[in-house]
């Protein structure tokens, strides 16, 4: 527990460890960087160092109650805001903060997340902290004493999605901080949080995460064995999170198949056949056809690597070496820029509620044509 649950940010730990032994703990802390690179891990640690019973030097016993709670989400005196919809329901709120207690990277927010029983996707709601919000579940408890520890803590994540009246209120507490109270903001960029909290905090950068570092974490929570974390890991683009959910998901296997599949009947350009893989992709919901888009822009990229470096690139889809050298040596003149740019495109219009079918059908012929290395296919279709 504690700083052992924080995934790589070793600078991140020296600083706020330093800042606990030294008895140097400013009021207020911004963590800014890539979602996934486990701010909110730091903060749970921190929190952990700072209202640990039996150490003072910035690390943590994990025997006494503080140690034992907080990691648990049960102390008191630490409290996790994550901004919601109006009509969030208390019971739903603090599930999501439960799941802190399995592990600091789940994904808890309800932009990502709307529903925990769910399949995921994005929600339609407005997510933010609105002034209720902030006087309920800050002001308030932030207002008293400790109740058995030696400070009251605030994790305030994404920051950013505070609103006017809010933030003003907020701010109040800031420029008038209670005794032995320490808010830990979260944002993933400096320019999204207000000037005037920004002033007020003393802030911490984290860093994207290394393959490697991913790697190691998904391999020690037993979430995939070592060949399978090393491809989850250059999928996750620096973001723990991110690696996690692609080792939970059902879908990733059958997503990476699929979408190789696409591509050959693209090339391959009989219609039934490409038409009924079209079919297949759109018959899934927005976000799962983002998913497997996703997943089939990775296997270009590597295409792209592969075509340029040989068998050392540092492709992602390491499993499908052969996959990418067959391609290779079979298609040349390919143009892999045009594809790329294709699938960007087909994620841009799904994005948008285009309809799906219309925007892969448009996808596979342009991958079509490009793989055959015609030279006056566009990636984007004109309006004449």
């Amino acid at each position: 527990m504690g700083w052992d649950r924080l995934i790589g940010q070793d600078r991140v730990k020296r600083v706020l460890s330093s800042a606990v032994a030294s008895k140097r703990v400013a009021h207020a802390w911004l963590f800014h960087g890539p979602p996934g690179s486990g701010k909110r891990a730091a903060a749970l640690a921190f929190a952990q160092a700072l209202q640990c019973k039996e150490r003072f030097d910035g690390t943590v016993c994990n025997s006494c109650s503080a140690c034992h709670k907080v990691p648990r989400m049960l102390h008191p005196d630490v409290h996790v805001l994550i901004p919601h919809a109006n009509d969030a329901k208390p019971q739903d709120l603090g599930a999501r903060v439960a799941l802190l207690a399995e592990s600091p990277y789940a994904v808890i927010d309800y932009s990502r997340r709307p529903d925990l029983n769910g399949s995921g996707g994005t929600g339609n709601k407005q997510v933010a902290y609105l002034l209720g919000q902030v006087q309920e579940e800050l002001q308030a408890p932030m207002k008293y004493r400790p109740v058995e520890g030696s400070w009251r803590i605030s994790i305030v994540t994404s920051v950013h999605s505070m609103r006017t009246a809010g933030a003003n209120a907020f701010l109040k507490l800031l420029e008038e901080p209670g005794r032995d109270t320490v808010f830990i903001l979260l944002a993933e960029r400096l320019d999204q949080v207000l000037p005037t909290i920004l002033s007020r905090c003393q802030q911490v950068r984290f860093s994207p995460l290394e393959v490697d570092e991913m790697a190691n974490g998904l391999v020690q929570e037993g979430l995939a064995p070592a060949d399978m974390a090393a491809v989850l890991a250059r999928m996750a683009d620096g973001s723990y999170e991110q690696a996690r959910e692609l080792a939970l998901s059902t879908e990733l296997r059958s997503s990476r198949d699929l979408v190789l599949d696409f591509l050959r009947q693209a090339f391959r350009a009989s219609g039934d056949d490409v038409m009924s893989r079209v079919d297949e992709l759109a018959s899934h919901g927005r976000e799962s056809v983002k998913f497997h888009l996703h997943v089939l822009l990775g296997l270009i990229r590597d295409l792209l690597l592969y075509a340029e470096v040989g068998s050392h690139a540092p492709i992602v889809n390491l499993d499908w070496q052969d996959v990418l050298s067959k391609f290779s040596r079979g298609l040349p003149h390919a143009r892999l820029d045009v594809m790329a740019e294709a699938v960007e495109y087909a994620m841009y219009m799904v994005d948008r509620n285009v309809n799906q079918r219309i925007a892969l059908a448009h996808l596979a012929i342009v991958l079509g044509r490009s793989m055959q290395g015609d030279t006056q296919v566009k990636p984007v279709p004109r309006l004449e």
